[in-house]
């Protein structure tokens, strides 16, 4: 593995046999954070990718079930890297149809997605 991140993911594959998800291995960087978009963020999120799309496309909700319930701020992230057609600008009712598909997958509790959903947004979150 020669992509950025690399050696970040090998190393989260040794201490926990697979590389966590972002919020996971960056809780310090807010979801829409500019963190994602450089430095140890951005390499991360590169080597992830690598990794996640390797996966077979039946293996990736099993990935993520691992790591369920998944924050409802991640849930169009988590969505768009499952092949759902996420445009971060949804309205709420388009939203509602890949939380629920989350849900169903056993990805989301879709009552916190409500709930977080029907919050003013807090800035970086």
């Amino acid at each position: 593995m020669s992509a950025p991140g690399a050696a970040a993911i090998e190393a989260e594959i040794a201490a926990y046999g697979v590389p966590r998800p972002p919020w996971l291995r960056h809780p310090e960087h807010g979801r829409r954070r500019l963190g994602w978009r450089m430095g140890s963020g951005e390499s991360y999120l590169i080597g992830w990718g690598a990794w996640f799309d390797a996966l077979p496309a039946d293996g990736r909700p099993a990935y993520f079930r691992r790591f369920a319930p998944i924050p409802p701020i991640w849930a169009d992230w988590v969505a768009a890297a499952l092949g759902e057609p996420v445009t971060f600008s949804e309205t709420a009712a388009e939203a509602e149809v890949y939380a629920r598909r989350l849900a169903a997958l056993g990805l989301v509790d879709l009552d916190a997605w409500r709930v977080w959903r029907a919050k003013p947004p807090r800035r970086g979150e």
